[in-house]
């Protein structure tokens, strides 16, 4: 008897010391790839099957990717009745809420007051989410309060600093001098790349070019997205030249949509600005192609057919223009197009009209003719009778 309890108290101590901490996975859960660091995990404690569930639960949802659910419910199974620490369960109950039901009965399941740092980094990720999916302003507003308490215990975090960044910099109720204020507590920590990407994000939609610049030059390896965002900083800055390097060393097509759709058009005006039209045309025409509601791509491929050397230009450029939507708007567009339909109805007269009326005026000729020929042959029989 003696034995067995100090085999099982042996058992507690093995596993209280050999199980995940809760701080361990609180930065898991914040990390931006935690779903890959979740599925590293090799534990079988009771708090790591848990804390597979509460990760694997969060990532359905992001994603909603069916493996996922699977795999949340596979490993909550796994829990049975087996005694979890008070944080581990309050995060678990939380997420199996959300999957389940919906994430209004999992918002409405979390209380902010009673929080423990585990389930605030779940809380956050849920009101995060819910912000951007539905612009629920509270949502909001709750993400950016629990990223600023989570920031304060782990300052290199990488998600309680993106929404706190993508908050303030997207939402209507952000604050630019609240990102400043941020941005300068966080780079003397030297954060990482995935950091300084949300701090640059910010910055474009600001228009803090210069400081977006700065930033840039502290990343080891820059992403796409920051790569444009740089280029775009260039552009604006006056350094086409620069901007030209960046975009041209840039995976565009793998850009958000709206973004891709810039990349293409600033090369394409960097290209007609050198006097290479064709290349223009290209990257115009991948410009509309990536976004066909970028009315400024549109309206420069309808005028940059104008000056190529393309038999149907004329043809093409009007169709662009009229595509834009634009003639009442702008005033090249409305001059422009103006000139392409008298061209057009001048054409038409030509090509079409014009021969019409000279065969009806040939005919009418010949008929007068052969009217006047035949009335003297008869005039000439109606003498020679008499």
């Amino acid at each position: 008897m003696i034995k067995r309890t100090l085999l099982v108290l042996s058992l507690l101590i093995f596993s209280t010391l050999f199980a995940i901490s809760e701080d361990k996975a609180v930065e898991i859960i914040l990390s931006k790839d935690y779903i890959f660091e979740i599925s590293s995990l090799e534990g079988k404690e009771v708090t790591d099957i848990a804390l597979k569930a509460i990760g694997n639960g969060l990532a359905y949802i992001e994603t909603l990717e069916w493996n996922y659910k699977d795999r949340f419910f596979d490993f909550l199974n796994q829990l049975n009745d087996r005694g979890l620490p008070e944080d581990f369960e309050y995060s678990t109950d939380i997420v199996e809420t959300l999957v389940a039901t919906s994430t209004v009965s999992s918002l409405n399941l979390i209380d902010l007051d009673k929080t423990s740092n585990l389930s605030k980094a779940v809380a956050l990720r849920i009101y995060f989410l819910d912000w951007v999916q539905t612009k629920d302003p509270n949502s909001g507003k709750d993400a950016a309060k629990l990223a600023m308490e989570l920031i304060e215990k782990y300052p290199k975090t990488y998600f309680p600093n993106k929404a706190l960044f993508y908050y303030h910099s997207h939402s209507s109720f952000g604050s630019k001098e609240i990102f400043e204020e941020f941005r300068k507590k966080v780079l003397p920590l030297n954060p990482g790349d995935d950091i300084l990407a949300s701090i640059i994000e910010g910055e474009y939609n600001f228009g803090m070019y210069k400081e977006l610049l700065e930033d840039y030059q502290l990343m080891d390896a820059p992403d796409d997205l920051s790569r444009f965002f740089a280029a775009f900083a260039n552009i604006k800055l006056g350094q086409v030249g620069t901007a030209e390097i960046i975009l041209k060393n840039t995976s565009i097509s793998s850009l958000p949509k709206k973004y891709a759709s810039v990349a293409y058009e600033e090369l394409g005006n960097i290209s007609e600005d050198e006097g290479n039209i064709d290349s223009a045309l290209f990257y115009y025409r991948r410009a509309v192609e990536s976004d066909s509601s970028n009315r400024d791509a549109i309206v420069k491929l309808g005028l940059a057919y104008l000056k190529s050397n393309d038999k149907d230009r004329y043809t093409l450029a009007r169709f662009y223009l009229e595509m834009s939507g634009l003639e009442d708007y702008n005033e090249e567009v409305a001059s422009t197009l103006s000139y392409l339909r008298r061209k057009l109805l001048s054409g038409i007269i030509l090509k079409q009209v014009a021969p019409l009326i000279g065969g009806v005026v040939f005919g009418l000729i010949f008929l007068e003719y052969f009217f006047k020929r035949r009335r003297k042959k008869q005039e000439e029989r109606i003498k020679k009778e008499s």
